[in-house]
């Protein structure tokens, strides 16, 4: 299998497999228990907190804490209903942003954003990489310019996508939430984290209620190992950053080169723009990319039309809007997304198939 659906989820890094073996057999206890080996398991999870905030150039300093949740939807939810109004936000975010909104106005670019920002808005929601065009945004900029209109408006940024990826830090930043997951990065599914600013706690509403866990801000047994797991992933995610991004540039480079010298329907919507290197939109403009992944299926080539959680839409796609795209190409858009993982030869033997895919099936682009 040739696998470039990466931003929907992505290959465990061997290392997180052998943490979560590891854990699984010996971190059972609870952790939320008051006898020794519950607290030696709430122990391993602070650690993981402190751990994860180093390597965004924290370092004790108390100003940002972390709850774990179980993705990183839960944890754009909980910003964003704890908020509930006066939030302005981009229309082409994910949907786990943009469907969550009810009281809030969605733009079109960052300009727009920040031009929208009045004495009445309480939250900016900003991707650090945007899931379906790769847009690269410079979040800290654009936290400096909301706060110098708004100095009480909150800055959310959702940087699932760019977590480990792309450079980002916390080190002397503005901005006041930001939502994380693990399978996007080496980790697994089913774990993910919320930063915020310590001062913000009572800001932040409790949906899952119980017991008092991670700091009396989301009921449920901590999942130990699921935690560890991600603390690892991120260890190994921000040690291997630079290398990895200088790799997969010249990987997407290749890609884009031959891609569009295959056929001269292919283009490139958002590439003229600052993209990251993991993502590449991509616009074919006279076939249904359905057709297109399903012969590419056959040559055991996996990529996708679209975010996952966008897959099922049918007709026009209201993140397509967001994103500006012209309704008469929401049919023809294709998203090829790289991972760490990826090699020369996987992208050689995709972009191989494609062309076959297009020697085969070329008479039916109108």
């Amino acid at each position: 299998m040739y696998y470039f659906d990466h931003a929907a989820s992505t290959k465990l890094y061997p290392e997180v497999v052998e943490v979560l073996s590891k854990s699984f057999e010996l971190d059972y206890p609870n952790p939320a228990a008051k006898h020794a080996a519950g607290k030696a398991c709430a122990k391993k999870i602070e650690n993981a907190r402190q751990e994860i905030l180093k390597g965004l150039g924290l370092s004790g300093e108390g100003q940002f804490e972390i709850i774990f949740t179980s993705s990183a939807t839960e944890s754009n939810n909980q910003v964003i209903r704890s908020i509930e109004d006066g939030i302005v936000y981009l229309a082409g975010d994910h949907p786990s942003v943009t469907k969550v909104i009810d009281g809030g106005e969605g733009l079109r670019s960052i300009d727009e954003i920040v031009d929208a920002v009045n004495d009445t808005t309480k939250l900016v929601c900003i991707s650090l990489v945007n899931s379906q065009s790769g847009q690269l945004f410079d979040v800290e900029s654009i936290t400096q310019k909301v706060k110098e209109k708004n100095k009480s408006c909150l800055v959310h940024v959702d940087a699932t996508q760019g977590f480990g990826k792309v450079p980002f830090t916390l080190k002397n930043s503005k901005i006041d939430f930001v939502s994380f997951g693990a399978h996007k990065m080496g980790g697994p599914r089913g774990i993910a984290g919320l930063i915020y600013r310590s001062s913000l706690s009572e800001k932040l509403k409790r949906y899952l209620r119980g017991g008092g866990h991670e700091k009396g801000l989301r009921a449920s047994t901590p999942a130990t190992s699921l935690i560890l797991a991600l603390a690892k992933a991120c260890e190994l995610s921000f040690a291997d950053l630079d290398k990895n991004m200088a790799r997969v540039s010249e990987l997407k480079e290749e890609i884009k080169t031959k891609l569009a010298s295959f056929h001269n329907n292919i283009s490139y919507p958002f590439e003229e723009r600052n993209t990251s290197p993991y993502i590449l939109c991509v616009q074919f403009a006279g076939i249904a990319s359905d057709v297109l992944m399903r012969h590419l299926e056959m040559k055991q080539i996996m990529i996708s039309s679209s975010t996952a959680c966008s897959a099922k839409i049918k007709g026009k796609n209201p993140l397509f809007v967001g994103l500006g795209i012209d309704e008469k190409y929401h049919k023809n858009i294709l998203r090829i997304s790289l991972g760490k993982s990826t090699t020369k030869e996987e992208v050689d033997a995709m972009l191989d198939g494609f062309k076959q895919v297009i020697d085969e099936i070329g008479f039916l682009i109108k």
